[in-house]
């Protein structure tokens, strides 16, 4: 497409919060342009701002190493068909180290073969969240388990509010799927 579905604003064209938010956006650390969605959001300068401030903080703030966490934000691009986002952090993924036919394999919806194993942790738990919509981590219930669902939280910069512990439970109890599931004999 060569046409812009919304004309380019600009400085004169802005109003006095578009501008507040143009230059907010332009003094952080994506520098100086406003490349991706901003210009469409900037019609909602309210919006736009906490739209830009969340996806800095996802992207600048994290404690995962860039190639990892552009690695994340691409699968969700892909999940989600969004296009300039998978462009855009596709080539970001690449300069932080994540190699091209990893990407490839992601853009083609295929899991990709020699990854890291970082790369393939990070690619297992995204892949079930996007597809599911949670995570189900099996492992010992209890303080080992609070612990791991704490680091991995502090890792990701979220939080938790809820654990759901099911000890002594397989997943295929918790999913409903027959499968090995011990019998108890009298």
């Amino acid at each position: 497409m060569t046409e812009r579905r919304f004309k380019e604003l600009t400085p004169a064209t802005m109003t006095a919060e578009q501008k507040k938010v143009a230059d907010a956006i332009q003094s952080g650390p994506r520098g100086a342009g406003l490349r991706g969605p901003f210009n469409a959001l900037l019609r909602a300068p309210e919006l736009c701002d906490l739209v830009q401030r969340v996806g800095a903080y996802v992207r600048y703030s994290s404690s995962i190493p860039p190639r990892l966490n552009e690695m994340a934000i691409i699968m969700a691009g892909r999940k989600w068909t969004a296009q300039y986002e998978f462009y855009a952090h596709r080539r970001l993924a690449i300069e932080a180290g994540l190699k091209t036919a990893i990407c490839d394999a992601i853009a083609a919806g295929t899991r990709p073969s020699g990854m890291a194993d970082d790369e393939a942790d990070v690619y297992d738990f995204c892949s079930e969240l996007l597809a599911n919509g949670h995570v189900l981590l099996e492992g010992v219930p209890g303080l080992a388990k609070t612990l791991s669902v704490k680091s991995l939280a502090s890792c990701l910069n979220v939080r938790f509010s809820r654990l759901q512990f099911t000890p002594d439970m397989l997943p295929a109890d918790v999913i409903g799927t027959a499968g090995n599931v011990p019998r108890f004999v009298k």
